[in-house]
């Protein structure tokens, strides 16, 4: 079994597919949570996994709870565990 570890802050989150490419996990959107300049956004990716991302004030005003979304994670910043 593996795991991609991913820093929150290194994940792009778009409410609009941002087009054709890799890295990318489709979801929904199942928490919003303001902070410091961010906002913590959970998305559901389904089969019981979920993605965490910190995403800046001004790119989070799209966002909405329950909507489609899709992550974007530039490869270099992707750890895998495997146990």
């Amino acid at each position: 079994q593996a795991i991609a570890l991913i820093k929150a802050p290194l994940i792009e989150l778009f409410a609009d597919d941002p087009g054709a490419g890799d890295n990318r996990l489709a979801g929904t959107i199942r928490s919003l949570e303001p902070g410091e300049g961010a906002v913590e956004a959970i998305l559901d990716i389904g089969g019981g996994k979920s993605l965490c991302a910190m995403v800046p004030d001004a790119a989070a005003s799209g966002l909405v709870l329950g909507a489609r979304a899709v992550a974007v994670v530039d490869p270099s910043h992707v750890i895998l565990a495997v146990e």
